[in-house]
């Protein structure tokens, strides 16, 4: 213990500078960051610093900085108490000292436990305080979060760390290992179906477990061994198996598995149906990169019953044609249509290479659509009068009014914010009024449903923050397309607002024939488009 003790107060006496920075930047973010959700995030909002620095004026855009400032000296708080007793080479002062491998590294570690874990930790309890939340409620989240910042962060830099002689070959490193994931990134984006991901079933667990091992590994074998052949290999299996992810994602491979079908004679809770009156008829058109056609088809929905939210997760197709060829689809994931009880009419949506569809446009196929479906149910409900003052809301957080630039007695919104993450799935049902809420009159009234949060999020979000933005945005009524965009609608104080939270109940896939199906043709612009790159 004397010389794990020894070790650390001589990092702490040379490297005070950089502790102090790391620290002060610290203290600054925890000081400046809470004007991000103090400001009313108003985009039409007067005053010329929001030209320049955007609805948050110049704070904000102090405590984004702060956002990356902070890593950025954590980087080089941990490479300069390494590096002063670095592993790589056999000239090391330290080799000829007694010094015991477990040792310095169990002081390395308490090196960082006590200038950068625990100000850290003290931060993020600061942060939930400052926010209108006790962070005694959320010590399972901050501890998670922790776990995460090791995980993802540190193991991989303190591995990368180990390897490298100096800064300057750290820096190369880290811009080399950028530049991977920059590749890696491009290569998918122009391979993949869909830039929406799939749920994340397994793909979070078998990541995090390949960092800590790989990198746990080569810390070890640096530090017991100091063989830098076996450590690099380590590192560079690594983040090949990481690359490898993003062509050969494991979600793909357990999607049947995590969304079954359900058994033949069961009733299912939520059905689509094709070619019901009143639907529009099926389209496409080309998508962003031009290389792909997205294939919209419209259908009816029904059977979720009451207390119940169907929210849709991923689709996948197959074809086959009068000629007996087939093509199937990988699992695509979507956004996240939610169905609530009662019947509507929606669209299922899919991409088909361009190639593809003009094999199969040439006639009639036969369709199968399976959406892959995660149904909930309400665990909490509650009914909060809206106040022109912060207030607390159980199934979300704290909340707080937002006013109409050109008027600002009248409120137009709510900003919510979440301790550890966003919320759990909630919808928010407010109803708008015609007018001056000063009136007696309640003529015209319109109900808005809007979604916050989303399903199993975690007990906490990566991140250096503690406070998150809960992503409630009420829809203006006017811009729903049911009433003239020039009615004067308001949200007025002592409005209930109710509050309705679901939990995941189960998994299912809902599988959806269509015999005969007429591949529908581009728009005409698009067919414009295609004649002008050819």
């Amino acid at each position: 213990m004397k010389q794990i003790l020894a070790i650390f107060v001589k990092d702490a006496r040379r490297f005070w500078p950089e502790i102090l920075i790391c620290i002060s930047l610290l203290v600054a973010f925890v000081l400046v960051y809470p004007t991000t959700w103090r400001v009313e995030d108003n985009p039409l909002s007067g005053g010329h610093m929001f030209r320049f620095f955007g609805a948050q004026g110049p704070m904000g855009v102090l405590a984004y900085c702060l956002v990356v400032l902070v890593p950025v000296a954590w980087v080089i708080l941990t490479a300069r108490a390494i590096h002063c007793d670095r592993l790589v080479g056999n000239t090391q002062h330290w080799i000829t000292r007694p010094y015991d491998w477990r040792k310095l590294l169990a002081a390395k570690f308490l090196y960082l436990v006590t200038f950068l874990y625990a100000p850290f930790f003290i931060a993020q309890c600061v942060l939930l305080r400052e926010a209108g939340f006790n962070p005694f409620h959320y010590l399972g989240g901050l501890f998670f979060n922790l776990f995460l910042l090791t995980a993802a962060c540190m193991l991989p830099l303190v591995a990368l760390v180990t390897l490298t002689k100096g800064f300057g070959r750290l820096m190369l490193v880290l811009l080399g290992l950028v530049l991977v994931i920059a590749a890696t990134a491009g290569i998918v984006s122009v391979v993949s179906y869909s830039s929406i991901s799939l749920p994340d079933l397994l793909s979070s667990i078998l990541g995090y477990g390949l960092l800590i091992c790989g990198s746990m590994a080569a810390i070890i074998v640096m530090y017991a061994r100091r063989n830098a052949k076996v450590a690099w290999l380590t590192v560079l299996a690594l983040t090949v198996a990481i690359c490898l992810m993003n062509f050969f994602d494991p979600d793909a491979a357990v999607m049947n598995h995590y969304f079954p079908k359900p058994a033949a004679g069961t009733a299912l809770p939520v059905t689509f149906a094709f070619g019901a009156p009143g639907l529009s008829p099926p389209s496409a058109s080309l998508s962003g990169d031009e290389k792909s056609v997205v294939i919209s088809i419209p259908v009816a929905q029904s059977g979720v019953s009451d207390g119940n939210v169907a929210v849709e997760q991923a689709v996948r197709v197959s074809m086959e044609n009068g000629r007996g060829e087939k093509w199937v689809s990988p699992w695509e994931g979507t956004i996240a249509d939610r169905f609530l009880p009662g019947s509507r009419n929606t669209w299922l949506r899919f991409q088909i290479r361009r190639k593809t569809y003009e094999e199969f446009k040439n006639g009639p196929v036969t369709l199968r659509i399976s959406v892959a479906m995660s149904m909930a149910h309400v665990s909490s409900e509650s009914v909060i009068p809206l106040r022109d003052a912060d207030f607390a809301v159980p199934e979300i957080g704290v909340c707080k009014p937002t006013h109409w630039m050109w008027n600002p007695d009248e409120l137009r919104g709510i900003s919510c914010r979440s301790a550890m993450n966003t919320p759990q799935l909630t919808n928010v049902s407010v109803t708008w009024k015609w007018g001056d809420c000063r009136a007696e009159s309640t003529r015209d009234q319109i109900k808005s449903n809007d979604w916050a949060g989303g399903l199993d999020p975690g007990p906490a979000e990566f991140g250096i923050t503690s406070v998150w933005d809960a992503g409630v945005n009420l829809t203006w009524p006017a811009l729903t397309g049911n009433v003239t965009n020039d009615a004067q609608w308001s949200l007025c104080a002592g409005t209930p607002m109710r509050f309705t939270q679901y939990e995941t109940t189960s998994r299912l896939r809902e599988e959806l024939s269509i015999p005969a199906f007429e591949m529908p043709e581009l728009t005409t612009a698009d067919q414009l488009i295609l004649l002008k790159y050819r």
